[in-house]
């Protein structure tokens, strides 16, 4: 069963979800090894929905088999590249540092945008 999140559209979203993670991470102790990747991840789905999505936001994270699924909800249809220093670059750091990602729309109910590390 995932850990579920709610977050705030604030700033401060960004920082409670790294806490989060690596709370998180204490708990599977057999995807420990990912901690950075997972809290940069993490900070870069997040960010993307702070800034470009629309609230309610979430955060959830599965240990599935020793994979982290890492998936950020809102409720805004619309999908932007991630947040960085320039645009778009956020989810080349997002795809490099997972094994697979996307996005899943949810007709009348926003998107998910996941990472499997």
């Amino acid at each position: 069963m995932p850990t579920q999140v709610p977050l705030d559209r604030s700033p401060h979203a960004v920082r409670r979800a790294r806490y989060v993670a690596r709370d998180w991470l204490l708990s599977h102790p057999l995807v420990w090894d990912a901690e950075q990747s997972l809290e940069l991840v993490v900070a870069e789905l997040v960010a993307n929905a702070v800034v470009h999505g629309e609230a309610p936001i979430v955060l959830a994270l599965e240990d599935r088999n020793a994979t982290i699924c890492v998936e950020v909800s809102d409720a805004s249809p619309e999908f932007v590249p991630a947040v960085s220093t320039r645009p778009g670059r956020g989810l080349r750091i997002v795809e490099r540092l997972s094994r697979r990602s996307g996005v899943t729309q949810k007709p009348g109910d926003g998107k998910t945008v996941w990472a499997e590390l």
